[in-house]
């Protein structure tokens, strides 16, 4: 799904929980190309007003390290 995003967004941003994506070699390679990869981390929490989303609050899973994403 982010290698078709890029191409009507700004920007792509992917959160994944793992260190490695379970996909074909080249799906991976043409998403790293085209999209920020954050891993492994997941999300924590969920920024904005009303039904808008503003920023997400994501967890690095092995550091516990955490990170704000701003999103529109």
């Amino acid at each position: 799904m982010a290698n078709e995003m890029h191409t009507i967004s700004k920007s792509v941003t992917v959160i994944y929980r793992r260190d490695e994506f379970r996909a074909f070699e080249w799906d991976v390679v043409k998403m790293n190309e085209s999209a920020l990869v954050l891993t492994p981390y997941v999300l924590a929490d969920l920024q904005g007003q009303g039904s808008q989303i503003e920023q997400v609050t994501i967890k690095h899973v092995k550091t516990g390290e955490i990170r704000q994403v701003e999103i529109d």
